[in-house]
């Protein structure tokens, strides 16, 4: 059973997350330009690079808040131990989750406001609404999302490491 060591030695590699990242944004910018004129996802693609931006500035800045004082807690743990003696470099292993995390609230920032507002409010999408709706979005899977993927990839990376103790 070597197949949860080699799915997160696939997930922590630079060529997965390069690849992810480009044919996301190859992706989104094939949507922009076949719904320009229409919605996406009930979002008006005016409101989108407005959206966009809130999105990525907000949630990168509410995934920091989270993700750096637990780094540096666990950095300060480990050397108080003396189990090592440089800090931990924050790479791909360790930004796993806030990478997921990040890229959930900018996805989610810009296509929830326009959702709520035709299937719930049912009204015609409004910039500010909509950009309030966004922030908030980013605040909370920026900051609460990556909390919750910390402890679903430390579960993960914990059950491996039990299997391979029990080996042992």
């Amino acid at each position: 059973m070597r197949l949860l060591p080699l799915v997160g030695d696939v997930l922590v590699s630079k060529w997965f997350w390069t690849s992810r990242l480009l044919t996301t944004g190859i992706s989104l910018a094939l949507i922009w330009r076949i719904s320009m004129t229409d919605y996406l996802a009930q979002t008006p693609t005016e409101f989108v690079p407005v959206l966009l931006a809130i999105g990525i500035v907000f949630a990168l800045i509410f995934t920091y808040v989270r993700a750096i004082p637990a780094y540096n807690d666990l950095n300060k743990e480990k050397l108080r131990a003396g189990t090592i003696t440089e800090k931990i470099k924050y790479g791909m292993d360790y930004m796993m989750s806030d990478i997921i995390g990040f890229i959930s609230a900018i996805v989610l920032a810009v296509v929830v406001p326009g959702v709520i507002y035709t299937s719930y409010l049912h009204a015609e999408p409004d910039l500010w609404g909509c950009a309030l709706i966004a922030f908030v979005i980013a605040m909370v899977v920026g900051y609460g999302g990556t909390a919750v993927l910390h402890k679903i990839i430390d579960t993960f990376r914990d059950n491996a490491k039990v299997k391979e103790l029990l080996k042992k």
